[in-house]
């Protein structure tokens, strides 16, 4: 799943695009075949909605916990994530320093399962 222009998904064969909330930002309806996969980051319940309305397949939503890669961005706690997540009736994935977090955990809270780079590929 490519994470940089939907245009390059069919040109090299991708299964699918995944966006940031920026680049939701500036569709209006799905950008990718439906035949491919269409995923989201987002940060809050507004942009959850919105990437449903675009037709997202499935969202990422956080930082659950603060991050190295974005430190002093508050994390929305799994409250926040909890009440985020009702919005919408997508799977929804938990994202941002949960190197340490049990995937049940999150499945408690609402979430599909967890999305993580460095928790799995440290650098």
């Amino acid at each position: 799943i490519l994470d940089r222009e939907p245009a390059m998904v069919d040109a090299i064969g991708a299964d699918g695009w995944h966006a940031t909330s920026a680049a939701l930002a500036r569709y209006g309806a799905r950008p990718v075949d439906p035949a491919r996969w269409f995923g989201a980051s987002v940060h809050d319940a507004a942009q959850l909605r919105a990437a449903q309305i675009v037709g997202v397949d499935f969202a990422v939503l956080g930082p659950v916990f603060e991050t190295k890669t974005h430190p002093g961005a508050p994390g929305l706690g799994w409250s926040g994530f909890s009440e985020r997540r009702g919005v919408i009736g997508l799977p929804v994935y938990a994202l941002g320093g949960l190197a340490q977090v049990d995937p049940s955990e999150a499945r408690r809270h609402g979430a599909q399962g967890i999305a993580a780079i460095s928790a799995y590929w440290p650098r």
